[in-house]
């Protein structure tokens, strides 16, 4: 038995890491809101009434008002899916939870492509990405890390196949992903100088890639 299941994971890697991610996150799906995510709720609402300013509001926080340009140190990217999942889906935290499982899972199967490059057991890499202590809280909240986390993995697993490969798609929709990345947050920025210099030191020289 334990061979057969080993051989079907071999066989169908993306299927169960999509089962073992979902399993682990399912027990947090009704998990209150906690920690900062009230300030994306937050921004989500003015979002609905005032798409073009989602920070045109004041908010009390620490006892105190201020605006809400003061207080968040983060794009406005998340609150915007939250938005637009919100129209459909409604409040809930049962709802918001089941669509913060898209960059969870996004995360995890970004490592598994990625790490088929760079080691011998991706699937490995994978589940312990997702039983890292940081990002199994964080994918438990409705804030934007682990947006920022799947956008960046994804952007440098398809950087490293559109370099090798010289496929310009991969290429674009990387940099489609590596501009996202610091609309979910800023540190997401830190993409552009690491793919550049990935890009030298791989072609030696400004092509098409730039």
């Amino acid at each position: 038995m334990p061979e057969k299941i080993g051989r079907w994971i071999a066989s169908h890697p993306n299927w169960t890491l999509t089962m073992v991610t979902v399993a682990a996150l399912a027990p947090f799906l009704a998990k209150p809101f906690n920690m900062d995510d009230p300030l994306f709720l937050w921004v989500a609402h003015q979002i609905q009434q005032h798409p073009a300013n989602p920070y045109g509001f004041g908010v009390e926080w620490a006892w105190s008002a201020f605006p809400m340009w003061n207080i968040t140190c983060n794009p406005p990217l998340t609150s915007y899916f939250i938005a637009l999942w919100t129209e459909f889906f409604g409040w809930t935290e049962l709802s918001l939870h089941l669509l913060f499982l898209i960059p969870s899972l996004a995360a995890i199967l970004g490592t598994h492509r990625l790490a088929r490059r760079l080691c011998r057991r991706p699937v490995a890499a994978a589940l312990a990405t997702l039983f890292t202590p940081a990002f199994l809280i964080s994918s438990t909240t409705v804030m934007c890390d682990v947006w920022m986390l799947a956008f960046w993995i994804w952007a440098v697993a398809l950087w490293l196949e559109g370099m090798e490969q010289k496929n310009l798609t991969r290429l674009a929709i990387c940099s489609l992903l590596a501009s996202l990345a610091p609309m979910a947050k800023y540190f997401g920025l830190c993409l552009v100088p690491l793919l550049a210099a990935y890009g030298f030191i791989h072609e030696r020289r400004a092509g098409r890639w730039c």
